[in-house]
């Protein structure tokens, strides 16, 4: 569910999750959808993390290498 927010007099879109967390967008979409990786950290086994994070930082460092290009 996405919802608009007011912060710093800026609009932004929020994005709700069923449990209620509630994230910033970061108005990039690949950014943006990297992130939700995160939501698969708590119902996963701890050593699953550090793949989580390299997945992520990955996806993380291709976008800023599109963006320096």
């Amino acid at each position: 569910m996405r919802h608009a927010l007011v912060m710093s007099g800026r609009v932004v879109d929020v994005v709700a999750h069923e449990d209620d967390d509630v994230r910033v967008s970061t108005g990039d979409h690949a950014v943006d959808e990297a992130l939700t990786g995160l939501d698969r950290l708590a119902p996963s086994h701890v050593k699953e993390h550090v793949a989580i994070f390299e997945s992520i930082h990955s996806v993380l460092q291709d976008r800023l290498a599109d963006t320096e290009a």
